[in-house]
């Protein structure tokens, strides 16, 4: 029952929930895309190290099991990032033509419901990787603690997991020629 004066009400009145959700759209892209750029940091750091570590007088990329966690991790990155870039351009396009609809809504909230599950699983790799120096403040293994330390506000930014693949579901549903 707040009452605001005429010349104080940006929009339409009563659309306010609406203008929120449609900035939404974007914010989810954006922390997705985020997300995942983190990731890829992750995987460069272990990369850089499993070069740079010697285990046995022989490179730590030499073993089996870390050549294995460093491709698990760019073929995650790789057709995530893809998507983020597709995603762009119908964001861009929508926006111009001012057309966010529930479609978008949901492939964006599922993009960044996804997206931050492979950069926490890239992180995660990285961690194992670097081993106890993943939780050193300086050195090494500063970056991926970095990176692990702020992937938890990114994943419950614009919404967390369950919430964003509930809304894309039910989007789903209601939509049957996706």
């Amino acid at each position: 029952d707040v009452r605001i004066d005429d010349d104080c009400i940006i929009g339409d009145v009563g659309q306010g929930f609406a203008y929120c959700m449609d900035v939404l759209i974007e914010e989810r892209w954006i922390t997705g895309t985020s997300a995942l750029a983190m990731g890829r940091n992750a995987f460069e750091e272990a990369l850089h190290w499993s070069r740079k570590r010697q285990i046995h007088k022989k490179p730590m990329h030499g073993l089996q099991v870390v050549r294995s966690r460093l491709i698990e991790m760019k073929a995650a990155l790789d057709p995530m990032e893809a998507y983020s870039a597709a995603l762009a351009v119908r964001l861009g396009r929508a926006r111009n033509d001012k057309n966010m609809d529930l479609r978008l809504a949901a492939d964006t909230a599922t993009f960044k419901a996804k997206a931050t599950e492979v950069a926490t699983k890239c992180i995660e790799n990285a961690q194992l990787l670097f081993g106890g120096r993943a939780f050193e403040l300086r050195g090494p293994g500063e970056r991926v603690q970095q990176l692990h330390s702020q992937i938890f506000g990114m994943k419950c930014a614009g919404g967390t997991y369950d919430v964003l693949m509930d809304g894309a579901a039910k989007v789903l549903l209601l939509q049957s020629s996706l």
